[in-house]
């Protein structure tokens, strides 16, 4: 499951960079772990979600944390600081989704993820609200297993 899910971040990173670079990036490093989703909700609505989470590291020093929602690949990015990572946008992505969907997809959201950091046996809180109003949020829990970091494309 977590290699599907990288996989996963990887193609729709890749695929959606050139026509959007300010949305989607290709990361320096991707950190792994597996354990628990109590909850995603984008903008409002509930949301299925997968048992493996993504954070990745991207040269300008923004991170972004992902989790598997159905088919596709939901993303909270923002910038690290001492009390977490201060959220700027949201977007989901569904395998065959164009440029211009992955574009509409993003919203401009005020939020924060903490911790900024995936370890062993923590929660992982993300919320955020958009300029329309909508909320977002993402509850998960990491298991036992120390996450894994790897260099991204080796």
């Amino acid at each position: 499951m977590i290699r599907s899910t990288i996989a996963a971040a990887g193609l729709l990173t890749v695929g959606a960079n050139a026509a959007a670079p300010d949305l989607v990036r290709v990361p320096t490093d991707i950190t792994f772990a597996s354990g628990h989703c109590a909850s995603l909700v984008m903008s409002g609505k509930t949301m299925p979600c997968g048992d493996a989470i993504l954070s990745l590291h991207y040269n300008d020093g923004q991170r972004s944390i992902a989790i598997k929602s159905g088919d596709g690949l939901v993303s909270f990015f923002g910038m690290p600081d001492a009390e977490g990572i201060a959220l700027s946008k949201v977007t989901g992505v569904r395998p065959g989704d164009t440029a211009a969907q992955v574009t509409a997809a993003a919203q401009n959201i005020t939020g924060r993820c903490t911790p900024a950091l995936i370890v062993a046996r923590t929660q992982i809180i993300c919320q955020a609200t958009g300029a329309d109003g909508g909320r977002y949020m993402l509850s998960f829990t990491t298991d036992d297993k120390a996450p894994e970091t790897k260099p991204f494309g080796k």
